[in-house]
């Protein structure tokens, strides 16, 4: 029997929490049935809409089980309805949780998808999150071209992005590429800024192990602890990352460096899904 997911609890023992699932939970030819179906108790009608605005069924899962996701997670730690769970978005903003009363709203979330997997990170404090798969995106693959001269020229592409120090760490390695890219990404999200910021103006400067979290066969996932700098001042934040948490993909998250001391926090606690989805769901 799978105990009952309690977000309130993991984030009074845990900085943050990160859920994630794959696309191919909603695989099956029922999905417009399913969509229609979650209209009527789960989903806004602008939330329905978004998601049909994709054409691409794997876009419109990614889409949808974004929202499910935060909905999920956001039922649980305000004991609500999936419906009550009403997340605004306004023109160049993080989208942010609106519940009754400004008071409310104390929980921070960010959301990012690769490939078939979607990840969710949920905190009390400002966040930001990236995953990326550790390979080539198949849309910078060329048929006419073999892999390894996809990736060669993919590098050669997206270099100036990079300081040459972080070049020295990256080399031919697009494994390295989407590790460092994905720090950056997260600490992007983490400003709410996007595209205002130039990924040249921010340098990655340090790393070291710096926590553990379990998964569901209880095995030990580190977390490596980087600090950044834009224009070449160092910024008040920490960014974790592994590429253990999802398996093949990168994760980076970006939390503020000074808030409040946790003892408990990065703990090797897990708690279960809910059966309608085959998620982990890791607290750090």
């Amino acid at each position: 029997m799978q105990s009952r997911f309690d977000l309130r609890r993991c984030l009074d023992l845990n900085d943050a929490c990160v859920l994630w699932c794959t696309i191919a939970e909603l695989d099956g030819p029922g999905f417009e049935r399913l969509i229609n179906d979650l209209r009527l108790g789960v989903l806004g009608e602008d939330e329905f809409e978004r998601v049909l605005r994709y054409r691409v069924l794997d876009d419109r899962k990614r889409s949808l089980l974004s929202v499910l996701l935060v909905k999920f997670a956001l039922m649980s730690y305000y004991d609500i309805s999936p419906i009550e769970v009403k997340i605004v978005r306004e023109g160049g903003l993080k989208p942010f949780f609106k519940y009754r009363t400004e008071e409310n709203r104390q929980i921070h979330f960010n959301v990012s998808h690769d490939e078939d997997v979607v990840i969710v990170i949920l905190s009390k404090y400002e966040v930001g999150i990236d995953i990326m798969k550790s390979e080539l995106p198949l849309r910078s693959r060329r048929p006419d071209s073999s892999v390894e001269e996809s990736t060669e020229r993919f590098l050669s592409n997206m270099k100036s992005t990079f300081q040459p120090s972080e070049w020295e760490y990256i080399q031919r390695d697009i494994s390295r590429f989407m590790h460092y890219w994905t720090i950056k990404e997260s600490f992007v999200k983490y400003t709410g800024m996007g595209l205002y910021i130039d990924p040249k103006r921010l340098l990655i400067i340090s790393k070291r192990t710096a926590g553990d979290c379990s998964s569901s066969d209880s095995s030990l996932t580190l977390l490596e602890k980087t600090r950044i700098c834009m224009d070449s001042e160092v910024q008040n934040c920490e960014i974790y990352s592994s590429n253990t948490i999802v398996t093949d993909y990168y994760v980076s998250f970006c939390l503020p460096r000074d808030r409040s001391e946790n003892p408990s926090a990065h703990s090797s606690a897990i708690a279960e899904p809910p059966p309608s989805f085959d998620q982990f769901i890791h607290p750090f």
